[in-house]
C-alpha cells in the first residue's frame, strides 16, 4: 500500500546543478506526483503550495539500487553504488510518474537533476524492512481479472443516432468555428493556400457562381469549383452554372476529359445539389473513351466516385467497359491498369455499401473493404464523409436504423478481416463508429491548423482513448495514416520541452507501429526517422525498434528481403518480430502491385534460394519459439506480449505463403515441413485459448492465427501446390499429419492428438462442396495409399472423434473403395483380441479394467455410428449384415460379450438398432438375441426391457431349435427377469412380452430336449411372485396358459448365478499404475553377485584361453606348458583359438622363433 514518503521543494545546488533526497531506511518507490505552482496539494494542509517552476522541463532521475535482505539469507550482500535511471517529462498541470520497483531492491537515495528552477514534488511507497521473508514456495492462486469499463456514451458514436455530434461539441470549443461540413471540405479536399488562411473573410471564401463570362470554359469551371460553394447557394444559380458547363462541352476536344474529371472531384465534396445537377446537365460517360483516359484523369475520377451520386451515375455499361478495356491494355502500364480496376471497384463497392444500410442480409465484407479503401487518401476520404453526412438520403438510411447494443459493448474489428461476418446491427455500429472518428479527426486537423490548444489536446486524448478500445483501435490507426495526419503528429514532436500534445503523439506513434503495415506509409517511416531524444514516452529500447523497423521499410523490398533470410533471434525480441512482420508486409505489398515475378526474381537474386522457401523458413522459426511457451516442460519468462507477437508473425507468413503457392508449386519435403508447422502453430492457438483470458491479447492473436492456419493447410493439399510428379499434394499433407499427430514432442500429447484431428477434419473435403475431380483424387489416389497411417491415426483418438472421423471417410468414399469397411474391420480385430485377453485371469486389475474400459469405447462409437443420420446408420448395418468376413468377426466378438457377461447401454443400443433390421444374417440373430436379454439386466428404462423382450423373442424365433443355446438363453433370461421383478411399474405389454417368451421357450425347447434346462439367478419365491403380477395383468383367455407355461418351468437355486460386468465409460488410473502397465517387461532389480567359496582346489585358479584348447592342444601336458618350434602359432591358428582371449600373445616366443631363423 503506498503512503507519502515525502514532500519536498527541489532546488539545483552547486555548479552541477543536482538535488538529492536521503531517506532515513530504504523505501519501494511507487509513484511521483509533480504539482504545478500555486497549487494545494494537501486538503489537509492548506498553507503547503507547490513552486514548480517553470512550466515544463525534463528531469533526470536517478535512484540507489538498494538490494534487500531475506530473513534467512546466509550472507549479507555487499552494498553497490548502481544508479538507476529515469527520464520524467513535465508538460505542466499535475502529472503522476509511475515508477515500477522490483521487490528485490529498495532505495536510500534520490538524486535529481534537470533545468529547472524549483519543482514541487510529492513521493509516494512504502517502507522496506531490513531482514524481510521471501516466499519459498509458489502457491498457485486465483486471479482475478478485471471487468471492462463500459466506454462513456458521449464517447461512443457507435451507439448514437447521430455519429458526428461528438465532433460537433468538440468543433464548438472553438471560437467562430465554421461547420463541420465545411471543415471537411477545407481540410480534406478543397485545401486553402497560405494567403487564404490570412484572409479576413477566411474560412468563408465561396466563389460566386452568377457572373456571367463570355469566355467560360472547362478550366475556369474548375477553377471556380475550386474553393467551397456557400451551401446557402440558392438552386437556380447551381443550375445556371451547370447549364453553362453544358453548353462548352459540345465540342469535344482532348483536354476534355481531364477538365471534366476535376471539376467533378471538385464538386464531390461540395453541397450535394452541385454534383447531381453537374452529371444531370451532361453526359459524363460519353466524355471518357480508352484513349482520353490518363492517370491524372482517372486520379481526379477516384476522388470523384467517392460521392454516392457521382458513383451511382458512373455505374452503367458504357463507363465500365471503358475501364475494363484500360485495366486489360497492356500497353496502358501497370499503374493506368490498376487505377482502372480500383475506380471500377470503388464505383461497384459504392451500390453495395448503400445497400448494406438497410438490407440485413448485405454484402457487408464488400462494404467495408470499399469503405477502406475510400478513406485510404485524403481527397476520396473527403468525399466520402461529405456523402455520409450531407446527402439526405445516405443520412436517412443510416438513421433509420435503431441504436441496438452489441455483445461486445464496441464496434467489431472488420478492416483487414474480409472474410468476417457480423450481423447488420453490428455493421451498423462500425459503420457509426467509422463516420464518428473521421469527422472528430476533421476537427482535429483544424485545431490543429488554427492553433487551438484546447481542443487538439482534448482530442488527442480522445484518440489515445479510442486507440484502447478494440473496434475503435482499427479505425483510428486507419485514418491516423493519412499522410496529414501523420504530418501533424510529427510537428508535435519538434518541441525542445515536453508538452502534453508531444506526449499524446507519442503514445499515438507507438500505437501505430503496433500494427506493421503502418510502415507501409512513407510519411509514418519519415516521422519514426525523425524521433530524436530525449522522447517523454517512447524509451530508447522502443526507439530503437521503431528506427530498425523504419529503416526496413525505408530499404523496400530488398531490405525485406534481408531481414527474412536472417537467423532468427533467440530468445524473440518485439523489435525482432516488428521486423519480420514489416519484412512481410513489404513482400504483400509488392505482391498487391502485380509485381509476382519482380518478387521472386529479388529473393533468388539475393539469397540463391526462393521466396516460398524461405517463408516456411521463417515459419518453422517462429513456431519453434512459439511452441517453447506452450510445452509441458517449464516455458521461458517471456512478457504475454511477445507470445502474441509470435502469434501475428505467424499468422502474417502463413497468408504471405498462401498468395504464393498456387502459382509456385513446392517439392515434397517443404510441404511436409509446412504441413506440421502449420499443425504445431494450430495446437499453440487452442492451448492458448485455454491458458489465457479471453480478452488478452494473446487469446485474441491466437484466434485470429487460427483462420491462416486452416486456409494454409487446404491450400496446400490442392494438387497445384506440389510439384512431386505422380503424388497428389494431399496424400503428402495427409500422411505428415496423421504421423505428426502421433509424435507429440515436448506438447500435451492429448491435446496435440485432438487438435491434428481438427486440422485434417478441416483438411477432407466435404462431398457436398468438393468437385467430382477432387472427391475422385481423394478416393482412389490418397486413402488407399495410407491405410497404415489412417489406422493408426484412428485407433488412438478418443470416442467422439473416432465416430466422426469414420462418418467423415465414409461419407467421402461412399463405398468406392470401401475405407470405412477396412477400418471397422481392423476394430473389430482388435476387439476380438482385446475380448480374448480378458479370459487370462492372470491379467492384473488395472490391466483388467483397461481393457474393459477399451471393449466399452468400441461400443460407444458403434452406437454412435448406428444412431445417426440416414445415411451414417445405413453403412454400418449394412457393413455389419453384410454376411462376409467382418460379419463373422462381429458375430465373434459378440459371442465373447456374452460369454464374459459383459452389459453396457451401448451395447444394447447396438444391439437393437440390429435386431430391427427387415433382414438379418443368421450369424448374428442367435448372440444379438442373448446379449440383449443379457443387457436388461441393468438399469434401464421399462419400455426399454419391452422392446428387448419382443426382440429376442423375434431373433430366436428366426433359428431352428437345433442351433438355439437354450441353457444359456435359460441362464440370460433368469438374471432378466429378477431384474423386472424388483421394478414397481410392470406394464400390461411387459407382462404380455414375458409370457410369450416363455411360452415360446416351453415349446421350443422341448422338441429338442427331454428335460426344460432350469433357469438361473432368479430364486423361487422371486419367480412366483412375479408370476403372480404378471398373471394378473394377463386377459382371462390367458391366465390359464400362463399358469401352464409357469408350472413348465423350473428354478436351479443350486446353480451360481452369472456375475454380469457393466463396461466402465472411463477409466482413471494413477502415474504409478499408468507406468506399470507401460511397462510389460520391468528390469530386474539389480542385486550383489553371489560370492564364491575360499575353498577353491588349485585347478580352479588355472585360467586356458581359450578354454577349448586345453584338450585339443598337443603341447598341453599339464600345469605347465611347453611350446616346440612353432606350437604356438599353430594353436593360434585353430577356429577355437582365434577367439577373444582378453590378453596379449607372448612376445618372449616370438622373439625366440625369429632368433632362430
Amino acid at each position: 500500500m503506498s503512503t507519502l514518503l515525502q514532500w519536498c521543494d527541489l532546488q539545483p545546488q552547486g555548479p552541477s546543478g543536482l538535488a538529492a533526497i536521503r531517506f532515513p531506511v530504504p523505501v519501494r518507490i511507487h509513484s511521483m506526483s509533480i504539482y504545478p505552482k500555486g497549487m494545494q496539494p494537501f486538503a489537509a494542509d492548506e498553507s503547503i503550495v507547490s513552486r514548480t517552476e517553470p512550466e515544463a522541463f525534463f528531469l533526470d532521475v536517478y535512484f540507489n539500487s538498494h538490494p534487500v535482505v531475506a530473513a534467512d539469507a546466509k550472507e549479507k550482500p555487499k552494498p553497490t553504488n548502481a544508479l538507476l535511471h529515469s527520464l520524467v517529462p513535465y508538460a505542466g498541470d499535475q502529472l503522476s510518474f509511475a515508477v515500477n520497483m522490483s521487490k528485490e531492491f529498495a532505495t536510500r537515495l534520490m538524486i535529481v537533476k534537470g533545468t529547472y528552477d524549483v519543482v514541487s514534488m510529492a513521493i509516494y511507497g512504502e517502507v522496506v524492512s531490513e531482514n524481510v521473508s521471501l516466499p519459498t514456495i509458489y502457491t498457485p492462486r486465483p486471479s482475478s481479472l478485471p471487468e471492462p469499463i463500459p466506454i462513456v456514451k458521449p464517447l461512443d458514436p457507435a451507439m448514437s443516432r447521430d455519429p458526428t455530434q461528438l465532433a460537433r461539441q468538440l468543433l464548438s470549443l472553438i471560437p467562430d468555428a465554421p461547420p463541420l461540413p465545411l471543415v471537411i471540405r477545407l481540410m480534406f479536399c478543397l485545401k486553402p493556400s497560405n494567403e487564404d488562411w490570412d484572409l479576413e473573410e477566411f474560412p468563408y471564401l465561396h466563389p460566386n457562381l452568377d457572373d456571367s463570362m463570355d469566355d467560360f470554359d472547362l478550366e475556369k469551371a474548375c477553377e471556380l469549383t475550386s474553393r467551397p460553394v456557400s451551401d446557402d447557394t440558392e438552386l437556380e444559380t447551381i443550375q445556371n452554372f451547370a447549364n453553362q458547363v453544358a453548353n462548352v462541352t459540345d465540342e469535344k476536344d482532348e483536354d476534355q476529359a481531364i477538365y471534366i474529371a476535376c471539376l467533378l472531384s471538385n464538386s464531390a465534396s461540395q453541397t450535394p445539389e452541385l454534383s447531381r445537377l453537374l452529371i444531370q446537365s451532361m453526359d459524363v460517360s460519353a466524355m471518357f473513351d480508352p484513349y482520353s483516359i490518363d492517370s491524372d484523369t482517372l486520379s481526379y475520377l477516384l476522388d470523384a466516385s467517392s460521392n454516392a451520386d457521382i458513383a451511382r451515375y458512373l455505374n452503367n455499361d458504357l463507363f465500365l467497359e471503358t475501364l475494363n478495356t484500360v485495366a486489360k491494355d497492356a500497353n496502358a502500364g501497370p499503374r493506368l491498369q490498376s487505377m482502372a480496376r480500383r475506380l471500377s471497384s470503388r464505383i461497384e463497392g459504392w451500390a453495395i455499401l448503400e445497400d448494406a444500410l438497410s438490407n440485413t442480409q448485405g454484402d457487408f465484407p464488400r462494404a467495408v473493404d470499399c469503405l477502406a479503401d475510400m478513406c485510404s487518401q485524403e481527397g476520396s476520404f473527403g468525399v466520402w464523409l461529405e456523402s455520409m453526412i450531407t446527402h439526405q438520403d445516405i443520412a436517412a438510411k443510416l438513421g433509420e436504423n435503431p441504436t441496438i447494443p452489441i455483445p461486445s459493448q464496441h464496434p467489431p474489428v472488420l478492416l483487414g478481416r474480409s472474410n468476417a461476418s457480423v450481423p447488420h446491427d453490428e455493421f451498423i455500429a462500425f459503420l457509426r463508429a467509422f463516420i464518428g472518428v473521421a469527422c472528430v479527426l476533421a476537427v482535429y486537423a483544424w485545431a490543429d491548423s488554427l492553433p487551438d490548444q484546447r481542443c487538439r489536446e482534448r482530442i488527442l486524448g480522445i484518440l489515445r482513448l479510442w486507440q484502447g478500445i478494440e473496434g475503435y483501435r482499427e479505425i483510428v490507426n486507419h485514418l491516423l495514416l493519412l499522410r496529414q495526419m501523420i504530418f501533424r503528429l510529427g510537428c508535435m514532436l519538434d518541441n525542445e520541452l515536453p508538452t502534453k500534445s508531444g506526449i499524446d503523439a507519442e503514445h499515438i506513434i507507438v500505437n501505430l507501429a503496433e500494427n506493421p503495415r503502418s510502415f507501409l506509409s512513407k510519411d509514418f517511416v519519415e516521422c519514426v526517422l525523425s524521433l530524436k531524444p530525449p522522447l517523454s514516452y517512447i524509451t530508447n529500447e522502443q526507439h530503437i525498434s521503431l528506427r530498425r523497423s523504419a529503416y526496413i521499410a525505408d530499404d523496400g523490398l530488398e531490405g525485406a528481403i534481408d531481414e527474412l533470410t536472417r537467423e532468427a533471434e533467440y530468445p524473440p525480441t518485439i523489435k525482432s518480430l516488428r521486423g519480420i512482420r514489416v519484412s512481410l508486409a513489404i513482400v504483400d505489398q509488392e505482391l498487391n502491385e502485380d509485381e509476382e515475378h519482380y518478387v521472386l526474381e529479388a529473393f533468388w537474386k539475393d539469397e540463391s534460394r526462393g521466396a516460398l522457401t524461405c517463408l516456411v523458413e521463417v515459419l518453422k522459426d517462429i513456431s519453434g519459439q512459439l511452441q517453447e511457451y506452450f510445452s509441458i516442460t517449464q516455458p521461458p519468462p517471456t512478457p504475454p506480449k511477445v507470445i502474441a507477437w509470435l502469434f501475428h508473425t505467424c499468422g502474417d507468413t502463413m497468408r504471405l505463403i498462401s498468395r504464393l503457392l498456387l502459382n509456385n508449386p513446392l517439392p515434397g519435403p517443404p510441404i511436409r515441413s509446412l504441413a506440421r508447422e502449420i499443425a504445431n502453430v494450430f495446437f499453440c492457438t487452442d492451448a492458448a485459448d485455454v491458458l489465457y483470458s479471453q480478452s488478452s491479447d494473446t487469446c485474441r492473436a491466437a484466434q485470429e492465427t487460427r483462420q491462416p492456419c486452416i486456409d494454409l493447410i487446404q491450400l496446400l493439399a490442392d494438387p497445384r501446390s506440389s510439384d512431386v510428379p505422380n503424388k497428389p499434394s494431399a496424400l503428402i499433407v495427409l500422411r505428415t499429419l496423421l504421423e505428426h499427430g502421433l509424435q507429440s514432442g515436448n506438447k500435451d500429447p492429448a491435446q496435440h492428438l485432438t487438435e491434428t484431428f481438427y486440422l485434417i477434419d478441416y483438411l477432407i473435403p466435404n462431398p457436398r462442396d468438393a468437385t467430382d475431380a477432387d472427391i475422385s483424387m481423394w478416393v482412389r489416389g490418397v486413402l488407399p495409399k495410407i491405410s497404415k497411417e489412417l489406422w493408426a491415426f484412428y485407433r488412438v483418438l478418443d470416442i467422439d472423434n473416432k465416430a466422426h472421423f469414420m462418418r467423415r471417410l465414409v461419407s467421402l468414399d461412399y463405398g468406392e473403395v470401401g475405407i470405412g469397411d477396412w477400418l471397422l474391420q481392423k476394430e473389430l480385430e482388435e476387439l476380438s483380441q482385446t475380448l480374448q485377453s480378458l479370459r487370462n485371469d492372470s491379467l492384473s486389475e488395472n490391466l483388467r479394467n483397461f481393457k474393459l474400459y477399451q471393449v466399452g469405447a468400441t461400443f460407444i462409437v458403434m452406437d454412435a455410428l448406428t444412431s445417426g443420420s440416414g445415411s451414417d446408420s445405413e453403412w454400418i448395418t449394412d457393413c455389419l449384415n453384410s454376411g462376409e468376413d467382418i460379419t463373422q468377426s462381429f458375430a465373434s466378438c459378440l459371442w465373447d460379450v456374452f460369454h464374459l457377461h459383459l452389459v453396457s447401454p451401448s451395447i444394447l443400443q447396438v444391439s437393437r438398432v440390429l435386431a430391427t433390421l427387415s433382414t438379418l444374417d443368421k450369424e448374428l440373430s442367435h448372440p444379438l438375441a442373448l446379449i440383449i436379454l443379457q443387457s436388461l439386466t441393468l438399469d434401464v428404462s421399462m419400455s426399454t426391457v419391452g422392446d428387448g423382450l419382443m426382440l429376442a423373442q423375434s431373433l430366436l424365433s428366426l433359428l431352428p431349435p437345433e442351433d438355439i443355446d437354450f441353457e444359456g438363453v435359460a441362464a440370460t433370461l433368469g438374471a432378466a427377469l429378477a431384474n423386472i421383478a424388483s421394478k414397481d411399474d410392470i406394464s400390461n405389454e411387459i407382462a404380455e412380452s414375458i409370457y410369450s417368451l416363455l411360452d415360446w421357450f416351453t415349446q421350443t425347447a422341448r422338441t429338442r430336449m427331454a428335460h426344460l434346462p432350469p433357469l438361473i439367478g432368479i430364486t423361487t419365491s422371486t419367480f412366483n411372485t412375479l408370476s403372480d403380477r404378471i398373471g394378473s395383468l394377463l386377459d382371462e383367455t390367458q391366465v390359464e396358459l400362463w399358469d401352464a407355461t409357469r408350472a413348465a418351468i423350473t428354478i436351479d437355486v443350486a446353480a451360481a448365478a452369472p456375475s454380469y460386468t457393466t463396461l466402465p465409460e472411463t477409466v482413471q488410473l494413477s502415474i504409478q499404475d499408468l507406468e506399470s502397465l507401460l511397462n510389460k517387461d520391468p528390469p530386474p532389480v539389480p542385486s550383489t553377485p553371489p560370492r564364491k567359496a575360499l575353498n577353491q582346489d588349485i585347478l580352479s585358479l588355472v585360467t586356458v584361453s581359450p578354454p577349448t584348447a586345453l584338450i585339443r592342444s598337443p603341447a598341453v601336458t599339464g600345469l605347465t606348458k611347453t611350446y616346440l618350434n612353432n606350437d604356438f602359432r599353430q594353436l593360434r591358428q585353430t577356429p577355437s583359438a582365434r577367439q577373444n582371449t582378453s590378453r596379449l600373445p607372448s612376445m618372449h616366443v616370438d622373439v625366440g622363433s625369429l632368433s632362430s631363423s
